[in-house]
């Protein structure tokens, strides 16, 4: 894998937190403004090589991606709770956790591209 070297990285690995803070407080109207900021410059950075399956960009990618996973297990338990299914509730709840695990992992690792 090529290590791209562009000093803009450390404002994307800045986006990348600052989204995962939005996802935890559950802010999604400030999450989707972050997220095309984060978007548009993992584009500028990788190009398409954010496609690829063994290329940086990708891993970027990969970090968001466990977010969105957050979200949608964050609606699917509020939509459980809504009709008083509490086993798709606590299943919504431990995917989250599983995915802000996840998402914790792949930061680290960024960490290190920077």
């Amino acid at each position: 894998m090529i290590i791209v070297n562009d000093p803009r990285k450390k404002d994307l690995y800045n986006l990348l937190r600052a989204l995962g803070f939005q996802t935890i407080h559950e802010n999604y109207e400030g999450y989707y403004k972050l997220k095309k900021l984060y978007d548009k410059l993992l584009y500028d950075i990788f190009g398409k090589d954010i496609l690829k399956g063994n290329s940086e960009g990708f891993y970027w990618d990969q970090a968001r991606n466990k977010l969105e996973e957050v979200f949608s297990s964050i609606k699917i338990a509020q939509e459980a709770k809504k009709r008083g299914n509490i086993l798709l509730e606590e299943k919504a709840n431990l995917l989250k956790t599983k995915a802000l695990n996840e998402f914790s992992e792949k930061i680290k690792i960024l960490e290190k591209f920077i």
